[in-house]
């Protein structure tokens, strides 16, 4: 007579089978170089090409060579929360950018849930080097960006996008850092990146933008760190509920500004605006923490 114990591991192993199991969407990787490699793709805009309509899982752009790509890279594709799209390099790669288009920006985001990490993104003239098109849910993350120093073109350039991410990054020598514009509905996020030597502004917020969080950024040596605002026109005034948090403002040695904010009529900043634990450095004679209802204030005390 067979021991009824000789049953139970059987039992178990049907007990742990047929428990339901979520699958994760396998990545589609597609692979780009300009090496002597058949099979790969030799720019990124053919890459992004190969993506179909119907996006089924989540895919990656992955750029193995340290090449700059001298093209206007647009990112119009299908994704979604559930089929996302990541550009980055190989490991140990590091790829730049470059649009070959005046006016045109090197890298323009069209579609939501995109993350673009660990490229370096060139400017040329009048061209600005990432551009979020009214796409949402946008990460730009450990990235290089750069040279956009024709007139005021910035090298993060928000229009109108919600929810984006703009962390770790190192953004320099472009006319302006960081430009947020038309976000009304807002929600984006400015983070942990190291923004200097941009010709006009570090941060720039206006056009009704609103609810932005700027948090632990080190901003120094732009001609205006953070700038709130355009001139005095109404509707170029910011919206509400911008946070500016544990940021480091060194203000430009030749008649720079911490903080400036142009607003029409309002005798104060927009509900919401909140100024916390900032960290404030100026030179004497040269430099001043604010300007606001077009008065200077050289001492946090004068604000």
């Amino acid at each position: 007579m067979r021991h009824p114990i000789a049953l139970l591991p059987v039992l178990g192993l049907c007990l742990v089978r047929c428990v339901p199991m979520a699958v994760r969407a396998q990545e589609t990787v597609l692979i780009v170089t300009q090496q002597e490699d058949d099979g790969f793709f030799t720019t990124i805009s053919a890459a992004l090409d190969a993506i179909p309509d119907e996006m089924a899982g989540p895919y990656v752009i992955e750029i193995r060579d340290d090449e700059t790509y001298e093209e206007q890279v647009k990112v119009n594709v299908n994704s979604s929360a559930s089929a996302t799209l990541t550009i980055r390099p190989g490991v140990g790669n590091t790829p730049a950018i470059q649009s070959d288009k005046n006016k045109k920006p090197a890298l323009k985001i069209s579609s939501p849930f995109v993350t673009v990490e660990g490229l370096t993104l060139l400017g040329r003239g009048q061209s600005s080097g990432v551009h979020l098109d009214w796409a949402d849910d946008v990460t730009v993350r450990d990235c290089d960006i750069r040279d956009a120093e024709g007139g005021p073109r910035s090298g993060v350039y928000i229009q109108g996008a919600q929810r984006a991410l703009i962390t770790d990054n190192t953004i320099r020598d472009n006319g302006v850092g960081i430009l947020v514009f038309d976000a009304e509905d807002g929600g984006n996020t400015i983070r942990n990146n190291r923004i200097y030597n941009n010709r006009v502004r570090g941060i720039w917020i206006y056009k009704g933008s609103a609810n932005t969080s700027v948090l632990n950024n080190t901003l120094y040596h732009n001609q205006v760190e953070i700038h709130l605002g355009k001139g005095n026109k109404k509707n170029d005034e910011p919206g509400e509920g911008n946070i500016f948090r544990n940021n480091i403002l060194v203000a430009h040695e030749n008649d720079g500004y911490g903080v400036r904010v142009n607003m029409k009529d309002a005798q104060g900043l927009p509900a919401g605006t909140v100024f916390d634990y900032n960290l404030y450095h100026t030179e004497d004679g040269g430099t001043r923490v604010a300007r606001f209802r077009n008065q200077d204030m050289d001492t946090l005390v004068d604000w």
